[in-house]
């Protein structure tokens, strides 16, 4: 069940797209995060429940490289994160892996509501086993 997402996303147009697609789908509350900073404190403050998914843009503003996933993982160690990038680098995605990432994806592949379904089953059921 995906109950509650945080997205860290700084494009507000790829933000917006996932965020639609997301309450479609799974009819999920949807938090939006432009950073990771932000993302951070939407981890620390009182939500009604958990997040049950993390998906974060691996090019963020204010993180260096695979840096994000790192501060990610540690605030959140329980819950599964769903890295995106806009470059396929298997460096990228393999370091991404490394670092705590459940699932890493080229953002491209998330343009339909039936990938992006896809691909949050994927995720929730590979950290589920």
């Amino acid at each position: 069940m995906l109950n509650q997402v945080l997205i860290i996303d700084p494009s507000p147009a790829d933000s917006a797209t996932l965020k639609g697609l997301l309450e479609r789908t799974f009819k999920a509350r949807v938090i939006l995060a432009g950073r990771t900073s932000i993302g951070e404190e939407e981890i620390k403050t009182n939500h009604p429940s958990p997040f049950d998914l993390i998906i974060l843009d691996i090019d963020q503003p204010d993180t260096e490289d695979i840096h994000a996933v790192l501060r990610m993982r540690k605030m959140a160690p329980k819950i599964p994160i769903l890295v995106i990038a806009n470059e396929i680098d298997p460096l990228i995605f393999f370091r991404a892996f490394v670092a705590g990432a459940t699932e890493v994806v080229p953002k491209n592949l998330l343009n339909s509501a039936v990938s992006l379904e896809n691909i949050v089953r994927l995720t929730l059921d590979r950290w589920n086993n």
